[in-house]
């Protein structure tokens, strides 16, 4: 880390959750991203990854934030995946219920989520794979 960056300090971007209801925030993300792009001067169009140490999240804020940060997908196509991976996942509960809330059939979220990073990586690559150590953290 230089000088520069440690005078910086650090951009940290948390998400939500809240499953279908956490697209807000990826919505209100890119909002803030065009805002900055158009700050830029031209110079290509950022993501949220080149602008942001640290992304994170908690329940479905993190399946953004590794689309985000560890995939560095266009806000556009995280948005798109997002949405599809709700109406794939999260619209079809467990009919098996214990004490709590009906909870949601991993195997579907698994699927859908191997398919995004088939999309996105170079290959077979899994979340491990892709990127650098000089890359956004997730």
């Amino acid at each position: 880390m230089s000088n520069e960056d440690e005078s910086r300090g650090l951009n940290i971007l948390c998400i939500d959750g809240g499953g279908a209801r956490g697209l807000s925030s990826l919505i209100v993300l890119r909002e803030i991203m065009n805002r900055l792009n158009g700050l830029g001067g031209g110079n290509g169009e950022l993501k949220p990854a080149d602008c942001f140490d640290v992304i994170a999240g908690s329940g479905t804020g993190g399946l953004s934030a590794c689309m985000l940060g560890r995939l560095r997908m266009p806000l556009d196509s995280a948005i798109q995946e997002y949405a599809k991976l709700i109406q794939d996942v999260f619209a079809d509960k467990k009919i098996i219920r214990t004490s709590g809330p009906s909870t949601y059939k991993g195997t579907k979220l698994r699927a859908v989520l191997q398919q995004i990073v088939g999309k996105v990586g170079k290959g077979g690559e899994t979340m491990e794979e892709v990127g650098s150590s000089e890359d956004c953290k997730t």
